[in-house]
This record gives structure tokens, C-alpha cells and sequence, in this order.
């Protein structure tokens, strides 16, 4: 008996490639007729106004109960970023500017001690030139005391001058 019946797992793997074959060229045809595809352009424009509808009404509600709506947070958000941008702007400049302070600082620093080195230098200087001015002081008073009298002379003589 099981030579002559049907093979039931066979038949049902054909009827099913049948069914699956028929379907796909039913679903070829509707997807590609000018009718559904207009009836499927109509249904998503309508769905589309429908949600633009929808977003309006509640931007209206929100509106009325003094709530921040989508585009609220949308547009702040583009402000905030503005001024995030500003602000990072400003901080390169504040660096910037904090560099070359600091350079001058530097600078300034240098030139102070340069300035100090070269006054130290120079009252060595002026001390060296001291201590030679009075050994040379030290010897010329036996020679001023023999050219008093002339010195005397012409100082009398000035202050007759000025005072004529």
C-alpha cells in the first residue's frame, strides 16, 4: 500500500512552490500597476499631511500652555551652539593673549635684570673712577697750596667783574 499512495510530504513541498510562485507574480502585478502605486502615493500624502497636521496642533497646545515645543528646543539649541562657538573662540584668543603676556613678562624680566646688572657695573665704575680721583687728590694738595695766592688773585678779580 505504500508503493501506490501518494507521497504526502512531496505534494505539499509542490503545492507550496505553487502557491509561493502564483503569489509573487500576483504581487509583480499589483506593485507594478499604475493604480496601486497611485493609491499608494495618495495614502503616504495623506499620512504625511496628516502628521504635519498633527505636529501643528500640538505646537498650537503647547504654545497655549506656555510649553517649549520641538522647534523651541531647536532653535535654542542653534543658539547654544553659537554661543559655545564664540566662547571657544574667545578662549584661543584669552590663551593667545595669555602667551604673549607671559612672553612679555619674559622679556620685561630680562630687561629689569640687564638694567640692574648694568647699574651695579656702573657704580663699580664710578667707585674705581672715586678711589682714583682721590689718590689723585691725595697728591695734589702740596701743589694747590703753592698756587693758592694766584687762585686767590683770580677769584678777587671775577667778583670785581661781576659785580661791576
Amino acid at each position: 500500500m505504500s508503493d501506490t499512495s501518494p507521497d504526502l510530504s512531496k505534494l505539499s513541498g509542490e503545492l507550496y512552490r505553487q502557491w509561493e510562485k502564483g503569489m509573487a507574480q500576483w504581487w509583480d502585478q499589483v506593485l507594478e500597476s499604475p493604480a496601486f502605486l497611485s493609491g499608494m502615493g495618495q495614502s503616504l500624502s495623506g499620512q504625511a499631511q496628516a502628521r504635519a497636521n498633527y505636529e501643528q496642533a500640538v505646537d498650537q497646545t503647547l504654545e497655549q500652555l506656555h510649553i517649549p515645543s520641538r522647534k523651541d528646543f531647536i532653535r535654542l539649541t542653534r543658539v547654544a551652539t553659537m554661543l559655545e562657538d564664540k566662547l571657544l573662540s574667545l578662549e584661543d584668543k584669552l590663551l593667545t593673549m595669555s602667551d604673549q603676556l607671559a612672553a612679555q613678562e619674559r622679556e620685561t624680566l630680562l630687561a629689569r635684570v640687564e638694567s640692574a646688572e648694568a647699574r651695579i657695573e656702573a657704580r663699580e665704575q664710578l667707585a674705581a673712577l672715586q678711589a682714583r680721583l682721590d689718590a689723585l687728590e691725595g697728591k695734589a694738595p702740596a701743589a694747590a697750596t703753592s698756587t693758592e695766592p694766584a687762585e686767590q688773585k683770580g677769584r678777587a678779580r671775577r667778583g670785581k667783574e661781576e659785580s661791576a
